[in-house]
């Protein structure tokens, strides 16, 4: 022991001697940059991810261990999200300006009725929901536009909303009571902000020259681990850029979608999956299959023109009830 103590001794004496003999070889940090003034920043976008709202299913408390939601709840998230993308908006004007939102709507916004439980718990009809749900999201939009120097809409429907007991390919995108949706919130929005309403399987959206892929996210085939299908969303995006390719297209950057009501970011070299949370949150079915109940979070994500997304920012919805 005393002769590995002498050792580091010598060790420390001789590292002294070194910094005394080269001052100017010490490790120095960089000056702090000055804070950017705000017209010399580069300019941002936001794309907010809004799904799985489910808009006029019911969780019952009694029998979803004290879970609850119906359409007052949603709602009342719908307009959390509004006002807490504003609140980040203006947090972030001293630093970089904003000068775009786009709102991706990634499908099941409405609870929809193919499955029979739905239909007979639901606590409208899925034509009364819609009509309800559209005056709600166009009010939220016009909040949001009045904030925004450009709004966009994007409306890809989901798979509980579809007119079709079963799954069908043909017409998948617009035999859908979403698809009528997107079309009426346009009609209310009329010059106020512009709505996309794509029939594409997988539509592809430019934020500055980043491409983002949009879809719902059904259809994806494999188990899974904590209800997220790691295996499956990886080959399916890799399915994409791959068709993308045959087919002489650019490929995606990124890759979004809603269905599995878990706000996870799957980093990619060439593209990553981000798949949002859902506004409703847990209820019998994710108690009743998995015992677990996620958050109800819907990502927010900020745009660079050149380094794409900078930031993923969670709206969390859990205390509005």
């Amino acid at each position: 022991m005393p002769a590995a103590t002498d050792a580091l001794s010598t060790d420390m004496l001789d590292a002294l001697i070194h910094l005394k003999l080269n001052p100017g070889r010490s490790a120095k940090l960089s000056p702090v940059r000055k804070r950017l003034q705000n017209d010399k920043a580069s300019v941002h976008e936001m794309v907010l991810l809004l799904s799985d709202a489910h808009f006029s299913e019911q969780v019952d408390p009694e029998t979803a261990m004290g879970l609850v939601y119906n359409e007052d709840i949603a709602k009342r998230r719908l307009e959390r999200i509004r006002d807490v993308v504003i609140r980040y908006k203006d947090l972030r004007k001293s630093a970089y300006p904003l000068r775009k939102l786009t709102v991706a709507m990634l499908g099941d916004m409405l609870s929809g009725c193919i499955h029979e439980e739905l239909e007979i718990t639901n606590q409208s009809t899925t034509p009364v929901a819609l009509v309800n749900l559209a005056y709600i999201l166009h009010e939220m939009f016009l909040g949001l536009a009045s904030e925004f120097e450009s709004l966009e809409i994007v409306v890809i429907p989901g798979n509980h909303p579809r007119l079709t007991q079963k799954p069908r390919f043909k017409q998948k995108t617009t035999v859908n009571f979403e698809y009528i949706l997107g079309h009426f919130i346009a009609a209310l929005a009329r010059d106020r902000y512009t709505v996309q309403v794509p029939k594409d399987m997988v539509y592809v959206h430019k934020v500055f020259e980043w491409r983002i892929g949009m879809t719902h996210g059904d259809g994806v085939k494999s188990n899974s681990w904590g209800g997220v299908p790691f295996y499956g969303i990886r080959q399916r995006r890799d399915a994409v850029q791959a068709l993308l390719r045959h087919l002489g297209q650019p490929q995606l950057d990124y890759l979004t979608m809603g269905h599995f009501h878990q706000p996870t970011v799957l980093e990619g070299t060439d593209c990553t999956v981000i798949m949002n949370g859902a506004v409703k949150g847990g209820d019998e079915y994710s108690i009743g299959t998995r015992l677990a109940s996620q958050d109800p979070v819907q990502f927010l994500l900020t745009f660079h023109e050149k380094h794409g997304v900078t930031d993923y920012s969670r709206i969390n919805l859990r205390g509005v009830i």
